[in-house]
This record gives structure tokens, sequence and C-alpha cells, in this order.
């Protein structure tokens, strides 16, 4: 049998068997082998899928998956290399250490200098072969920044499709509400009980794009705030252009004014990077908070593709089927179609909302900027808040890839990866979503 392509799933090989799939010994099998497209062990197959490389400060870092011709599962790590000038030192410390690279260790990038063996040559290689070792953690909990990777996470909720009552937009009694800031009134809404969840909405995006059965269910256990960004709705008018840092300081108020305690932020899309920021500033204010479906800023992240961001900023002869086509994967369109509508939050006194072209402009500036911005994404790592990146798998308009990157950057997150998701997958999986959102809101894990 011929070792496989790159990219595709592989099937054991007819003359082996499956090896036992543990941490230990498949962390052994990545150790024992080249970073290459496939490996061949105990009789099987296994195909290496690199999803990206990210460059922070001379340390590179592959995230890849190991998939499994036994059981088509995929087993994800992280390769980090170390820049040449720590080189000599690592060398010096696997001398000293019998010839073995410690565990945090990581092997040299060749393409900044010739590859050096770290370990002894393996003992069933033929002649002298030199191995070299990459850095991995467990694949539980790995990253290179002590992030707890798992697999991704496949439910098979269905939109609810606006056929169940029990919602709390249909609440007697639910008013917005007002706080002023410097800058002009925030409008938001408030119910549930428990330790309070303040969500920030997206790009263009109104208190009304948040599911109705998502925040119903996360109200189960918590109390959930959520508002417009100003310049939408009752928040604003804006005056003149503004930045993100004016947002962040927004959402920081509004959550000092309500006197709030213990709080988990929620940050959606452009939200995410607006719940960044304010935890860059004032980690103080959070207790936990979740990113979903957003980007770090820099080049480490992927930007909006040009026909998502052509769609989303609602330019000429846009229709809805377009938005819901870079919203949702292609086997939720038809049903997201008949269902998107019905299952936004619509309180009775939330009115139609337009989206200034004062607003669009900003927000473009934002995501522009966002880009670009190396010092913030250096922030991260300083951020010592528990923090759940929550990213779908079929995101089409911010590429799962941005989750990766904010994984390896933010000290100790904590992923939830799901398969078969969109951009706003929180309609997709409403519930099933939410539960896990309120457990990590409790718990910090």
């Amino acid at each position: 049998m011929g070792q496989p392509g790159h990219g595709q799933l592989h099937g054991a090989d007819p003359g082996g068997g499956c090896p036992e799939e543990t941490a230990a010994t498949l962390i052994d099998l990545v150790r024992h082998r080249w970073f290459s497209c496939a490996w061949r062990w105990r009789g099987a197959w296994y195909g290496l899928h690199a999803f990206q490389r990210t460059d922070v400060s001379g340390v590179s870092s592959d995230r890849a998956l190991l998939v499994s011709p036994c059981t088509a599962r995929g087993y994800p790590y992280t390769v980090r290399y170390i820049a040449p000038w720590t080189a000599a030192r690592m060398r010096r410390d696997a001398r000293r250490s019998g010839g073995h690279v410690p565990h945090e260790r990581a092997r040299e990038d060749k393409r900044m200098h010739p590859m050096t063996a770290f370990r002894r040559p393996h003992p069933g290689l033929a002649g002298r072969k030199l191995l070299a070792t990459a850095a991995l953690a467990t694949l539980a909990a790995l990253g290179t920044g002590g992030a707890s990777w798992a697999q991704p996470v496949s439910w098979k909720e269905a939109m609810v499709c606006g056929t169940d009552p029990r919602r709390p937009d249909a609440q007697a009694g639910l008013t917005q509400r007002y706080v002023v800031t410097p800058n002009g009134p925030i409008a938001y809404y408030r119910f549930g009980q428990g330790s309070p969840i303040v969500l920030v909405t997206g790009y263009r995006a109104t208190i009304a794009n948040w599911n109705a059965y998502f925040l119903g269910e996360l109200a189960t256990r918590h109390e959930v705030i959520v508002f417009d960004n100003r310049g939408i709705g009752g928040s604003g008018p804006a005056a003149g252009d503004y930045g993100i840092e004016d947002l962040a300081r927004d959402t920081s108020t509004l959550m000092q004014t309500l006197r709030l305690r213990d709080v988990t932020l929620l940050g959606w899309s452009m939200g995410g990077m607006i719940a960044q920021t304010l935890l860059a500033h004032q980690p103080e204010q959070v207790r936990n908070a979740v990113l979903m479906n957003t980007a770090p800023p820099g080049p480490a992240g992927a930007p909006v593709p040009e026909q998502a961001m052509r769609v989303l900023s609602g330019g000429p002869g846009v229709t809805f089927s377009q938005v819901m086509a870079v919203l949702f994967p292609a086997n939720a369109r038809e049903q997201a179609d008949r269902c998107f509508a019905r299952d936004m939050f619509r309180p009775a006194d939330y009115g139609s909302v337009g989206i200034p072209a004062q607003v669009t402009r900003s927000q473009d500036a934002i995501l522009q900027a966002w880009s670009v911005d190396r010092p913030a994404y250096a922030a991260l790592a300083h951020i010592g808040v528990p923090t759940l990146v929550a990213y779908a798998k079929d995101d089409a308009i911010l590429a799962p890839r941005n989750g990766d990157a904010l994984l390896q950057a933010l000290p100790g997150s904590t992923a939830l990866e799901v398969d078969d998701a969109g951009h706003a997958m929180m309609y997709q999986y409403p519930r099933a979503l939410a539960r896990r959102i309120s457990e990590f809101a409790d718990t910090g894990r």
C-alpha cells in the first residue's frame, strides 16, 4: 500500500491491525516520527492534517490533526518551533538531560536554521538516523499557551423555528432600559436569575440578532444582559466616528453602572473583539469570558472574506437568502430561511432598527484596524481571565483558524469547536450551546 496523500482520510494497512489509541501511545507516535503528511505505525497509516502556522516573537507553532485510520477520529496536537538563537542552549540542556529534550522544549525551526538532533536515535531505526523531537502537550490539553483542546462536538439539535412559546421576549413586563454614558445612552434588556452574563453583539448587529431560545436557556441559570452598541437602536446616536476602545468602554460603563459582579462576558463576532479589548484593559471586571466565532487582533487572524463582507455590509441588491448563506452551512440554509426571523429576540417594545451609515463606516474601520493591531495581540498573553473560545467548523465569515489562533494566544483558554456549524451557530444549536456556555460560566472550564 502506498503512502496516502495529504488531506485524505486514510484506511488501515490490510496487512496490519489497529494500535491501541491512548494519549500515551499517540504522543509516542508523534514524538518518533518526522513532521510529514502520513505516518505508518503498527501496521496502520495515520494522516497528518496541518491546520496552520502562526509566528509570534520568534516562536512559531504548527497546529495539526492526527487522523486515525481505525476509528476515523482526529487527535489534535501542536508542534512548536524555536528560533535559532535558542539552539545552543537547547543542545546544552539536551546533553545535560541525557540526550532528551525536556517535555516543554521544542525543536528548532528548520526554515531558519539546519535541523539539529535533540534526541538519541530511535532503537528501531537502522543506522544512525537522527530524529528531532517536537514539543507536545497531552492530546486532551495542548497548545502553546496551555490552552485546553478537545474533540469537536457534534450536536443533533434542530432550529426551534418559533414552535416553543417559552421564550424570554414573550415575558410580560420585559422592557427596554437605559444606562447613561459620557457618549450617550446605552439601551439594554435584563432578565433571568443567577450570576450575570453580558452579551456583546457583532458587526452591524442589534439586540434582535440574538436567538431568543439561546438567551432563554442561558436565563435558566444566569441573569442575561443584552444591549445595542453605540449608534444602534436606542443606544446613541454616536457623536462622530468611534473605535473599538470606545465600544469596550461603553460595555465597561454598562457593567459598572449596573453594579454587576462575577460577570461572564460573551462576545460574538465583532463583539468578541470588543470583549478582548475590555479584557486587555479591565480584566478585573470579568470572572469568565466567552469568545464566540471571533478573531484575534493582528495578522494571526483570518479576515472576513470580501464577498461575505459585501453581504454583511448591506450593500445594494443583497438578499435575505444571501445573508443566510454566509451565516449558515449549506445543509442548514433551507431551515434558516424559514426559521431565522421566527427565532430572533424581539421584545414587544423593540421596534424596527436600521443601521446608520455612520455606524457602518465606524465598524468597517474597526475591523480594518483590528486586523493589523499587533500590540493588541501581544496583550492577549497577559489576560488571566478563564476564556472559552467557541468556534464553528463551517464559519464562512470568520474562519475556524481564528479560533485556533485565539487558543494559542490566550493562556489557559478552553476550546469549543462545533461540527456542522456556521457563524450564527446559536440559531442551529441554541440550547446545547447555551448549556455549555452556562457550564463554563459556572466553573471556568
